[in-house]
């Protein structure tokens, strides 16, 4: 039976016999201010859209303020934006409790070609902010949608995620994965997967990397006023076509999950609360546990 630690996401309310235990708070270059609870995942910069890099806790951090292409920050953009990338988040952390969490982003393809590339420049990073904060967990998360132009992110679809996966275990980086699953599946076919198949050809093969899979993210799409499908808005029943589709969806994630492992579980839900709850009565009903 796979198992989830819920995490507070923004405000939104779980049902009530579910307790988070642990809050995601945003810590992009443009957050106003860090307002910890007792236990918390540091969400730092995921360079969807064009930031000022306002944050005082950049002052002086020249390459992370000068990385950029037309606004959108350039992550891991050389082993100095990750000296500087570690100190931004001692800085912003100053005063507060130490994270339980830190959640990154890849690069872009364009400076960062391979996730050998970037997990050379990683390396420094991981082990300073470890020596810092102890003990510290650092995950990833794959990315698909961005403004940015030019190249695309390095952490995006399965073969990404595997291929990363492998790179951690031969170089022995605590670094672990942070599973976006609609966004996964965005990255292979667009706004939604349509068939049984679609799914199965995402989810199966990540089974090789599972051991690595510390926390996932989902979330529902529904059409917008114009037809489009809105990220982080409405239900799995909103998102996918048809109950079937749906239920084999949800057999098919557990299947993944259901090693032992405890994981982490972020439900980027920006609707309603309701919305949240239908999410959560479906995981539960496949079999997933809810635990602190």
């Amino acid at each position: 039976m796979p198992k989830l630690i819920p995490v507070q996401y923004h405000t939104k309310r779980y049902p009530s016999h579910i307790k988070p235990a642990i809050a995601e708070l945003a810590a992009h270059f443009d957050v106003k201010q860090l307002r910890p609870a007792e236990a918390y995942c540091l969400h730092t910069e995921y360079s969807a859209g064009t930031r000022e890099f306002s944050q005082p806790a950049l002052e002086g951090l020249a390459t992370i303020r000068q990385s950029h292409k037309s606004g959108i920050p350039r992550l891991w953009h050389g082993p100095q934006w990750a000296t500087e990338f570690c100190e931004y988040i001692i800085r912003l952390c100053a005063g507060h409790p130490a994270p339980t969490i830190v959640e990154i982003h890849p690069p872009f393809t364009d400076y960062c070609p391979t996730l050998e590339d970037f997990a050379a420049i990683y390396a420094s990073f991981e082990a300073e902010l470890s020596a810092h904060f102890s003990p510290l967990r650092i995950v990833i998360e794959n990315r698909h949608g961005t403004r940015y132009s030019g190249g695309r992110f390095a952490l995006s679809k399965r073969d990404d995620v595997i291929a990363l996966s492998k790179i951690i275990d031969r170089k022995s980086l605590k670094l672990r994965l942070c599973l976006d699953v609609p966004q996964l599946f965005s990255a292979h076919f667009g706004p939604k997967p349509r068939t049984r198949q679609d799914i199965d050809k995402v989810l199966q093969p990540l089974a090789e990397c599972r051991h690595n899979i510390a926390s996932i993210h989902l979330w529902g799409k529904k059409p917008n006023k114009n037809g489009a499908m809105q990220a982080h808005w409405g239900t799995l029943d909103t998102w996918l076509e048809s109950p079937e589709l749906k239920a084999h969806f949800l057999q098919t994630l557990y299947a993944l999950l259901d090693d032992g492992h405890t994981r982490l579980f972020v439900p980027e839900v920006n609707s309603s609360n309701e919305d949240l709850h239908a999410i959560v009565a479906d995981l539960e009903s496949m079999g997933f546990e809810f635990v602190k």
